[in-house]
């Protein structure tokens, strides 16, 4: 750890962050794959958004390699479907399911892995780390964009997707774990065109990263390791269709960043 002494006791030896990104974060797999080769262990892992169901997953003690086979076209059209409310025009009912069929426990908890999953309140203004109770709960009010998805309510509280306001949430152990690797995966340049931002939809796209990319910038500087997926550019946050091509991003740039930090 870059800034606190070797002589500390920590809670937590080693700590994988991992950021929401919509589909993006389906290269996260890729990630903990390459990860695991190189022959790293984590004793906690924290996620936000995509990064939590991401995470959750892992923490289940689940195989990369099982688990994209699972996120097959048939499988990624139910994932999000269409909800007629005026809270949200998507629901993850889908992904609800999915994760009931994948899990092997009910509560964070019981997992294998100490696990934490970011959501925004909506009420108090402040992110929340879900670290106790059912795990679909939390990681699906985390995965929630906010007008996109009807906020997920939890003993009475309305949560939206975590990374309105922590993205990337190394702050929650940085304290306390030794060395944290992170991983990122919305490039700097999502949503342009040849420097140009088009159309109603890109130009909403383009400011909810820019919101996201701003509330990293601390957390990033936080990491003891901090893998950016910058080849993920031309993947949209619901390209769920692409996931294999994702995995194999994530993987082959996890490789290629682990090699250039030797």
């Amino acid at each position: 750890m870059k800034f606190l002494s070797r002589l500390k006791h920590y809670k937590y030896q080693k700590g994988l962050v991992l950021s929401g990104g919509g589909a993006r974060g389906i290269a996260h797999l890729g990630t903990a794959k390459a990860l695991y080769e190189a022959g790293e262990v984590f004793d906690v892992i924290v996620g936000t958004s995509m990064g939590a169901i991401v995470g959750c997953l892992l923490a289940d003690k689940q195989n990369p390699d099982d688990i994209i086979k699972l996120f097959t076209p048939k499988n990624m059209r139910s994932f999000i479907r269409p909800l007629l409310s005026n809270k949200g025009m998507l629901t993850m009912d889908g992904a609800r399911k999915m994760l009931k069929a994948i899990l092997t426990t009910e509560n964070i908890e019981d997992l294998s892995i100490p696990f934490m999953a970011c959501a925004t309140n909506l009420s108090s203004g402040r992110p929340e780390y879900f670290e106790s109770g059912n795990i679909i709960d939390a990681v699906i009010a985390s995965a929630g964009i906010p007008v996109v998805f009807a906020p997920a309510i939890i003993n009475n509280n309305q949560y939206v997707d975590g990374g309105v306001l922590n993205n990337l949430p190394v702050r929650k152990i940085r304290n306390n774990c030794k060395k944290i690797i992170g991983s990122h995966v919305n490039p700097q340049t999502l949503g342009l065109e040849n420097g140009q931002v088009l159309g109603l939809i890109h130009i909403a796209d383009r400011a909810f990263h820019l919101c996201i990319q701003g509330n990293t910038e601390e957390d990033r500087e936080m990491c003891d390791l901090y893998l950016e997926h910058t080849n993920l550019n031309d993947i949209g946050t619901f390209d769920f269709n692409k996931a294999d091509e994702i995995f194999r991003r994530g993987y082959e740039n996890t490789k290629r960043l682990l090699n250039n930090n030797r």
